[in-house]
């Protein structure tokens, strides 16, 4: 049928009214629309076809035939925006990117995978025609991709290279507004000038709704159009600015947030770098522009001046960044939202990039996750480091999540194995995958293993990533086998940690956050049927990764994870010894909670290196009184670890061990006394 979807009317734009007299265009313009029911879309803004079609663009090809690396990063960053913005009611634009570090690698085309597994009967591009031809990967075939598509898009909004934040609030912008971001320059051959000279290539749809351009300049006196005094940095004015217009006017989404890095690392601003283009997370924007999420890029290092903003008043980021956190609870009802993102902490805020840091980034990890979590902000952790980028989510999240997500084994029923006080046992965590990223690229490259189901292997699942990845969770439920064992992921739905919400640990004006974290955990639990918590990691603000978890985190534990629980720190036991309990105070129930270890390994190595590290692992003169061993491993594949255990056996024939599964590990704890 063909779409006859009325053009909408953009009142979101009414409260830039004001802001908007310093722009060139035309205040009639900022409806989007008139009032009349009779507007129609115009004929250009709806391909033939665009209802029953998935339309292909192939956006490597496309940008290797563009002459500079900005131009690239402009054309990318517009381009995900107009897919979001096309895919938000359902998909009609896929490109073909390959996202990640580790896919082109290996060679693995994951666009492609998920297309064609996505094509089967029954599947969300079962039933759509896919067009690959319509749009061939030219400057004219993008051109009219975006004409075709014209519908979706009210405009553009213009960013200042000259502050790279107003890149992100370009992004928060075309979400709110349905706006395309570009940057401002004259140079031949750029977007902007394509867009907007005499001589552009397009011009039906060239009319700029937005300008940040030489909008925040740090000077004295209030920040742009607003009240509020400038902090001196017109980095984090900016995002004050996007505070007031933006996420405290109800105009993104409640729910999410988008830690997505900045056009600093894409060649703007003084002292910047250029990233690969599948390290800077434009891929992901066109699933966060589609949700309206709100994005922001700021250090969460108080002792120094970041390194993309050296004249700011120290500490001005985190301040910046708690005043956005508090205020995005506030809209959340003081529910648990998603942040996705990381920490950018190879290009920005960390010793690894900045030489005036010594916050290292494992710090600069546990750092932010104490900060957001205070406020309620469940990390989807896409780290930009080659495996944090992800394409087509904006489509691919439209996929139904299957009603019945069950585990094909038996919990561990016909194992009848006994306790045995002389023998070491070991659990294998195959992590991490707790954001979408790697989850939806790079897990099926070890989970196609075709020697899974030879070990009972846990695979970690953070639920809440299900809402931006459904097709991951359902492709890996339908085909596990009954040596195939899900755990919750990261700390249950999303990398969170609940000791934040104790008192000692909560900011101003929040509110405890320990019901809804917990009333989340368990709707998610029983929808994914898991009991177990492979992996937690505890924080607080004052030690970050801490020896103790208070006893109220320790009874959510029993609560929302019966079986048992994995904790990277905080029982005195963990590292040394064996196992402690959480007990739930309704039923009295105990759960066992047990430590972890890490093995670091390159998932590249040879089965005999991997094998020695586990072995190493066991035999520490520290754990040796220690039976229970959760190994976690990042990034293995099952002949990886097959073949070392193998090689242990091989090796070591004297050490005593079994690999057994999460339900007969937790069983075996108990039966230990």
């Amino acid at each position: 049928m063909h779409n006859k979807r009325k053009k909408r009317k953009n009142k979101a734009l009414r409260p830039l009214v004001g802001a908007l007299l310093a722009f060139c265009v035309p205040l009639a313009s900022l409806a989007g629309c008139s009032d009349s029911a009779d507007d129609e879309p115009p004929e250009a803004g709806n391909p033939p076809g665009a209802d029953d079609s998935l339309f292909i663009f192939d956006m490597s090809a496309f940008l290797d035939t563009l002459p500079s690396y900005s131009a690239s990063y402009d054309y990318l960053k517009l381009a995900t925006a107009l897919q979001g913005l096309a895919n938000r009611e359902k998909p009609r634009i896929y490109f073909m990117f390959e996202s990640t570090r580790e896919n082109r690698a290996y060679g693995t085309k994951i666009d492609a995978y998920w297309l064609e597994k996505l094509s089967a009967d029954g599947k969300l591009f079962g039933s759509l025609t896919k067009n690959s031809e319509k749009y061939p990967p030219t400057l004219n075939g993008f051109h009219a991709l975006m004409e075709d598509f014209s519908r979706y898009f009210e405009g553009f909004v213009v960013w200042d290279e000259d502050v790279p934040a107003t890149s992100n609030l370009a992004s928060t912008a075309a979400g709110a507004y349905d706006l395309l971001p570009v940057r401002y320059s004259g140079e031949p051959g750029s977007l902007y000038r394509s867009l907007f000279s005499p001589e552009g290539a397009n011009h039906k749809t060239s009319e700029i709704k937005l300008d940040f351009t030489g909008k925040f300049n740090s000077a004295a006196g209030n920040i742009w159009d607003t009240a509020i005094p400038s902090t001196g940095s017109a980095k984090c004015d900016a995002y004050l600015w996007a505070k007031e217009k933006l996420l405290d006017a109800n105009l993104t989404n409640p729910l999410r947030m988008a830690y997505c890095t900045d056009a600093w690392i894409g060649g703007a601003g003084t002292g910047s770098r250029q990233a690969p283009l599948f390290e800077t997370t434009l891929a992901n924007a066109d699933f966060h522009i589609a949700q309206k999420s709100f994005f922001f890029d700021l250090s969460v290092d108080d002792s120094i001046a970041p390194i993309d903003d050296r004249g700011q008043r120290i500490g001005e980021d985190v301040r910046t960044l708690r005043e956005l956190l508090l205020s995005q609870a506030k809209r959340s009802g003081f529910n648990i939202f998603s942040l996705s993102g990381f920490v950018p902490w190879n290009y920005k805020y960390t010793s690894v990039a900045d030489p005036e840091s010594h916050m290292e980034p494992v710090i600069a990890e546990w750092t932010s996750i104490a900060i957001f979590s205070a406020y309620g902000a469940q990390s989807e952790a896409d780290a930009n480091a080659g495996i944090g980028d992800v394409s087509n989510l904006s489509a691919l999240c439209h996929e139904t999540l299957d009603a019945e997500l069950r585990q094909s084994n038996d919990r561990g029923a016909s194992n009848a194995l006994e306790y045995d006080k002389d023998t070491k046992y070991l659990m294998i965590y195959m992590g991490d995958y707790d954001a979408a990223s790697w989850s939806s690229s790079i897990l099926p490259m070890f989970w196609d293993d075709p020697r899974r189901g030879e070990m009972p292997l846990c695979w970690p699942v953070c639920s809440g990533l299900s809402k931006r990845i459904p097709h991951l969770y359902n492709y890996i439920y339908e085909t596990a086998g009954p040596g195939d064992y899900f755990v919750a992921g990261n700390n249950g739905t999303g990398y969170i940690v609940s000791t934040m919400f104790e008192p000692e640990q909560r900011p101003e004006g929040m509110e405890d956050l320990m019901p809804a974290w917990e009333k989340l955990n368990i709707e998610y639990n029983r929808r994914f049927d898991l009991d177990i918590l492979g992996f937690h990691i505890n924080l607080d603000s004052r030690t970050l990764c801490v020896d103790y978890i208070p006893t109220r985190v320790m009874e959510s534990f029993a609560k929302i994870w019966p079986k048992g629980a994995v904790v990277m720190k905080g029982l005195s036991a963990v590292g040394f010894g064996n196992a402690e309990y959480a007990k739930n105070p309704e039923t009295g129930e105990l759960t066992p909670c047990i430590g972890h270890w890490d093995i670091y390994r390159n998932y590249a190595s040879s089965p005999e290196e991997y094998g020695q590290a586990i072995y190493d692992l066991v035999s520490f003169p520290g754990l040796r009184n220690r039976q229970f061993h959760m190994v976690r491993t990042i990034m293995a594949s099952p002949s990886l670890i097959c073949d070392s255990v193998a090689h242990m056996r091989e090796a070591y024939p004297d050490l005593k061990f079994e690999v057994v599964d999460p339900y007969t590990m937790m069983r075996l704890v108990m039966e230990s006394g």
